[in-house]
């Protein structure tokens, strides 16, 4: 590491990446060699490479990993650099990756064929298949005929990840959801993203939905019909719930029905200057997060913020259980 003032063409940002692969970091410049011993030190302790972001041990490292995803993706990455954060583990996909790896290491675990397209990593599904101990806590899954739905329609109506018969003979539903790390951890409901009038039609039956503008005002003068829809669709069964910079998976029980009332519900952004995403906010804590996507894209994404809903909700949840 060599500390010195910093030129006047790095004072703003703070953190750059330099084409040589070196590292300026609050006047500080850290060679690519020093950041990849970094990264390999926290794998040696965490066990993996996914690092939270403005972790106090590591304060650069995070800003340095997405810098090399960053010029992975412009193909500006060498391929020498490249092949020694593969051996780290370093991914270089996007955020479903994360949640397919999760959906097959369940499968791997429980001993079940897993249903739908993989293209990604075996041994990695493998490995995080290692550390799940769901079985050792419900033996009886065994002989549950549990059935990895691969998110197909049922009925036409999207199906939960799994599907089982329990020691009653009836038929329950568990859900796999996954985050990066506990402030990034956003979770959708069954079925994902939506498109706007897909959404209009099941959260306001019977309301025409004419444009984005008018869904939008809907959703904030009746929040409250738009959080039951949500909730209805994401804690209606036990989520098993996979935390990757801890490599942490728990399951969490479906909650008591949510009650709104006495609670203060805002958005970050109102309907009328709303673009792309709004904040809904309970009690001055966001809650969920409601995307509309570009013209280009004809979707929207409404997710939930899990670890402030079980702390704004925390008398309807009981305390998860690690797998």
């Amino acid at each position: 590491m060599v500390i010195y003032p910093q030129p006047l063409e790095y004072l703003k940002p703070m953190r750059i990446m330099e084409a040589s692969g070196d590292f300026w970091y609050k006047k500080q410049l850290y060679t690519w060699g020093e950041m990849y011993a970094q990264l390999e030190a926290y794998k040696t302790k965490y066990g993996n490479v996914c690092v939270p972001t403005n972790k106090k041990e590591y304060p650069q490292l995070d800003m340095w990993l997405k810098n090399q995803r960053t010029a992975y993706n412009k193909k500006q990455l060498p391929e020498d650099k490249r092949l020694r954060l593969d051996i780290l583990g370093v991914r270089w996909g996007p955020g479903p990756k994360r949640g397919l790896l999760h959906e097959k290491a369940i499968c791997i675990h429980i001993g079940i064929k897993y249903n739908g397209a993989f293209n990604y990593s075996e041994d990695e599904a493998m490995i995080l298949a290692s550390t799940l101990k769901l079985l050792n806590r419900f033996p009886w899954l065994r002989d549950a005929n549990v059935v990895h739905t691969g998110n197909k329609k049922e009925k036409g109506k999207e199906s939960h990840d799994f599907k089982y018969i329990d020691r009653n003979g009836e038929i329950k539903y568990l859900s796999a959801k996954s985050t990066m790390d506990d402030k990034n951890d956003k979770i959708s409901p069954r079925g994902g993203q939506s498109q706007p009038k897909k959404f209009n039609d099941e959260v306001f039956p019977g309301s025409l939905y004419c444009c984005n503008y008018n869904l939008k005002r809907k959703i904030q003068l009746d929040t409250v019909r738009v959080l039951k829809y949500m909730e209805d669709r994401t804690f209606d069964c036990p989520i098993i719930y996979y935390v990757e910079s801890r490599n942490e998976n728990s399951l969490i029980y479906p909650p008591t029905p949510f009650c709104y009332k006495d609670k203060e519900i805002t958005w970050s952004v109102p309907h009328d200057r709303w673009a792309n995403s709004s904040l809904l906010k309970i009690n001055g804590i966001p809650v969920m997060e409601i995307q509309f996507h570009s013209t280009s894209r004809d979707n929207m994404n409404a997710r939930w913020f899990l670890t402030n809903t079980m702390k704004v909700f925390s008398k309807h949840f009981d305390k998860p259980i690690p797998i």
